[in-house]
């Protein structure tokens, strides 16, 4: 056997390898793709993902979803004598740099959600909601915006829902104001670098199926595993 022969083996071995909550391992070419894309009501984010998601081959997660998910796990694994807690504190620890290093009190509640979302990793896919490309911080994903203007959110949500135009203005608001509670908390208990979007839509220029085609193109031209 030749000294190439013997080289190559050894640099195969030592590919890099991901560690996700699921216990995976793989090399990093063999990422799917993964994405987060969040907007306000009014703003078509959901139609956005289902589009994309058809694309790229993958599903649409959504945070609820997700944390019934896990709270359901974790309610069916109470009792069992395996540290499963300790696992998964462990492994956010490895994930999430600067996470749960002793300045944050009360992050063990995200735990749930934590583990939710960085489920997903392994399978790549379209996650939808706000705060989500926080927690992913430390992951190789696609960060999408949808945004648009108050005005043009309520009256979108006042023809959806079939409410008063003054009625649908008052929830476009209460919804702004959770997002921005949600992620002041997420900016304190997860630090990261990587806190901006890489790619900010306006819903009142583009359809929904524009948006998703432009996203697709912006991750194919950015090395996405697309």
């Amino acid at each position: 056997m030749s000294a190439t022969t013997l080289r190559s083996r050894s640099v195969a071995r030592r590919q890099p390898e991901i560690y996700t909550l699921s216990g995976c391992v793989g090399g990093r070419n063999a990422s799917p793709p993964l994405v987060t894309l969040s907007g306000m009501p009014g703003t078509n984010c959901r139609q956005v993902g289902l589009s994309l998601a058809a694309m790229l081959g993958v599903s649409v997660h959504e945070p609820e979803a997700l944390l019934a998910v896990s709270l359901e796990e974790k309610e069916q694994s109470r009792g069992k004598e395996d540290s499963k807690a300790g696992r998964l504190e462990k492994w956010v620890r490895v994930l999430l740099p600067g996470f749960a290093d002793g300045k944050h009190r009360g992050w063990e509640r995200y735990l749930p959600l934590v583990k939710a979302v960085l489920d997903v990793v392994p399978t790549g896919g379209v996650i939808l909601g706000e705060g989500c490309h926080l927690i992913l911080g430390s992951q190789k994903v696609f960060r999408v915006r949808v945004e648009a203007s108050e005005g043009f959110c309520a009256r979108r949500v006042a023809q959806a829902d079939g409410v008063a135009l003054d009625e649908a203005l008052v929830l476009v608001r209460e919804a702004a104001e959770r997002r921005e509670r949600l992620l002041r908390q997420l900016r304190d208990h997860f630090p990261t670098e990587r806190a901006c979007h890489d790619l900010i839509f306006s819903a009142e220029r583009y359809a929904p199926e524009q948006m998703a085609r432009l996203a697709k193109r912006a991750m194919e031209t950015g090395g996405f595993g697309v």
